[in-house]
């Protein structure tokens, strides 16, 4: 019998401990560390968003645990409805496995598995201060009974809100179009066949409670049908006398209603209208919801949102109206979950993996916090001014900024490192309107939030000297 050649039993020893060890890494490993899976989101800065630093903080949470899990996330961005819908339907072959964050109600639970909160968002009630001064007075849910709510497509609102909304409403398109309503309120009109059964009951709740000068009015017009002149429908119109229909005198000219929001009864009727007036047109399922709308309408607007994503927008899109948006003294603190569809055999299963990594990410403060505070400060400095020293300064001069009464205070100073970051939180006047150079002030002082530097964990709202600004 001849000898094994030492050395070639030397190579397969070594070769057999690789493969074992090997095999135990493999085992201790995630499972398929590399795999993607698809998930769903919305533009909702600072949350989620495609542009975002790590797509957002919502998606930073949920991207650190599906990584515990051993998976790779790939986001899609789509509208709201769009993504809930294609989520919804997803089954296992499609692969779409969840979309988020979601406020969980019983109506999404038919459809979805909730994971636990991934975060807790905390919304407020925001108003314009010149078309309604009474929100300020807003201190509890009770106070929001005087007011119309304004409603978002694809959003559900929590049971607080809710209580105070008619049960069907005409949602706006979004948080922006909701900002701007805030500024230029628009009169809700009701259309509908003049043929239509309409009972009395059904307009003397409604008129009852509003004063004279607020009474329903009705018009009767006829308007073409399929753009054909030769064929007219007999409408009837209901709307209440405000702004520039307080004295209407309706001709036939369907551009009157251009600043209007219009609402219609019936599927058929409001296909008609939307093509005729070349805009959307709600619809809603009876004349009775239609009156409650109309009678909601009369109210003075407020948008239900998060602060957050409000700040934001208004930084970016109206700074020039940033002191003229309030914010009243009542709050909600909502939890917000990632949602996966039924439709998928396997997501109960991944739903569970997927909470206990959760919930081991939370229980760690720290971990979690820094999670979230790390991609917040990314956002903030991806959207932050320089501040320079001008003149003959070697630092850059700061005001403290009163919160309460929206004011710069120039009494006091405090000195910011050059080179410091900050967000811009309302612009002077003198960089929002043009006029005569030698009329602007030397001085125009500029709301910021601090973001770098000793004084930014003391006191970050300050106020600073236009100049000094570097975009």
């Amino acid at each position: 019998m001849s000898r094994i050649n030492p050395m070639i039993l030397i190579s397969l020893l070594a070769a057999f401990a690789l493969l074992v060890l090997v095999i135990y890494f493999s085992v201790l490993a995630p499972s398929g560390a590399s795999k993607p899976i698809r998930l769903v989101s919305g533009e909702w800065a600072p949350y989620t968003g495609e542009n975002l630093a790590q797509h957002g903080i919502a998606t930073s949470i949920v991207t650190h645990v599906f990584e515990q899990l051993g998976y790779s996330p790939v986001y899609e961005f789509m509208p709201w409805q769009l993504g809930q819908s294609r989520v919804a339907s997803s089954q296992k072959k499609k692969n779409v496995r969840g979309i988020f964050p979601y406020m969980k109600t019983e109506k999404r639970e038919e459809l979805f598995y909730f994971s636990e909160s991934l975060i807790r968002i905390r919304y407020g009630v925001f108003y314009f201060k010149d078309t309604n001064s009474t929100a300020a007075a807003i201190q509890s849910s009770d106070d929001l009974s005087q007011h119309n709510l304004l409603s978002l497509e694809g959003y559900e609102y929590h049971p607080v809100f809710r209580a105070h909304m008619p049960a069907e409403t005409c949602p706006l398109k979004d948080t922006v179009s909701g900002l701007q309503f805030l500024q230029n309120p628009r009169p809700l009109i009701l259309i509908y066949p003049s043929d239509m059964p309409i009972k009395q009951t059904d307009f003397e709740s409604t008129a009852a409670s509003l004063a004279p000068e607020k009474r329903l009015r009705a018009v009767s017009l006829k308007i073409p049908v399929s753009h054909s002149e030769r064929s007219k429908r007999a409408l009837t119109m209901y709307y209440y006398p405000t702004g520039r229909f307080t004295n209407l005198q309706f001709d036939g000219d369907i551009t009157e209603l251009v600043n209007a929001d219009i609402v219609t009864i019936g599927r058929a009727n409001q296909a008609e209208l939307s093509s005729l007036l070349g805009k959307p047109v709600c619809q809603l399922s009876s004349i009775e919801l239609a009156m409650q709308n109309l009678q909601y309408s009369t109210r003075p607007p407020v948008l239900i949102e998060a602060l957050e994503v409000v700040e934001q927008l208004v930084r970016q899109r109206f700074p020039s109206y940033a002191a003229r948006f309030g914010l009243s003294h009542f709050f909600l603190d909502v939890d917000m979950a990632l949602m996966f569809s039924r439709a998928n055999p396997d997501n109960l299963t991944l739903r569970d993996n997927f909470n206990r990594a959760l919930s081991q990410l939370k229980a760690n403060k720290n971990a979690y916090e820094s999670v979230t505070a790390k991609v917040k400060i990314q956002i903030d400095l991806a959207n932050s001014v320089s501040l320079e020293p001008f003149g003959d300064e070697q630092l850059v001069v700061a005001h403290p900024f009163d919160q309460v009464n929206s004011q710069c205070g120039a009494e006091h100073s405090v000195l910011l490192p050059k080179g410091s970051k900050a967000l811009i939180t309302r612009w002077s006047q003198d960089f929002l309107t043009l006029s005569d150079r030698s009329q602007q002030s030397e001085d125009s002082l500029v709301a910021i939030e601090l973001l770098t530097g000793p004084m930014s964990t003391i006191n970050k709202h300050l106020c600073v000297d236009g100049r000094s600004i570097r975009l």
